[in-house]
């Protein structure tokens, strides 16, 4: 994947697109939502307490929750050829990100199902 992108909160304007951001045509937003349209960064702590940074990717809708799409990263370098990992996201009260583990098989694959399709109409407009 060569270009990045990220999504508009939801009911907001897409200023780079004549569609303003429903779950039907995340892919077609170029902006994020404003808690994260500064920081296109995140710093995960893994279970052994150790911190990983990753790069995000994109915030999208499967079923009733919000997903958010993350890149490892290596220093400053985002690494393009490793996996990706998805985790089931939210906001907290303060507007700060909250991101917590898909638990069950079957939210899962529907997440990931859903970032599949959420790449396919990106690539389509790239």
């Amino acid at each position: 994947m060569d270009e990045m992108f990220f999504l508009n909160e939801p009911g907001t304007e897409n200023s780079d697109a004549s569609v303003s951001c429903k779950p039907e045509n995340c892919a077609a937003c170029s902006g994020c939502a404003e808690t994260i349209q500064a920081k296109q960064t995140i710093t995960l702590t893994l279970e052994d307490d150790s911190e990983l940074n990753c790069f995000i990717l994109t915030v999208f809708p499967s079923g009733e929750h919000e997903y958010i799409a993350l890149l490892p990263m290596e220093g400053d370098e985002i690494l393009v050829d490793g996996e990706v990992y998805l985790y089931r996201f939210s906001l907290d009260d303060n507007g700060d990100p909250v991101l917590e583990n898909i638990e069950n098989d079957e939210e899962y694959q529907s997440a990931c199902d859903s970032f599949q399709q959420t790449v396919e109409q990106a690539e389509k407009i790239l």
